[in-house]
């Protein structure tokens, strides 16, 4: 893993409980500091995924249109037409 030096100013007293409270663990700040960071990234991904999914469904309700797996708007009925086609071909 490539690690790089990273400064940050924290006050003094929660520095002094973080880090007991990570001696106490069994832990170094560092570690911890590097498991919040990765849970921080992997949350902000998740909540750009669903805000994604209520911008479309949001688009849905409005138009009545339907987003297939490609990306390509259409009606239910082309949709559902869509989804057939693709059902009978996989069959063969």
């Amino acid at each position: 893993m490539n690690t790089q030096q990273t400064q940050l100013r924290i006050d003094a007293s929660i520095k002094k409980k973080f880090q007991k409270a990570c001696r106490d663990r069994g832990s170094t700040m560092t570690a911890e500091i590097v498991r919040f960071m990765e849970r921080f990234i992997k949350q902000q991904c998740e909540e750009r995924k669903v805000i994604k999914q209520l911008e479309v469904l949001d688009i849905q309700r409005r138009t009545g249109l339907v987003k297939d797996h490609r990306g390509t708007w259409m009606t239910r009925d082309e949709y559902q037409g869509y989804k057939q086609n693709e059902f009978w071909l996989n069959e063969l």
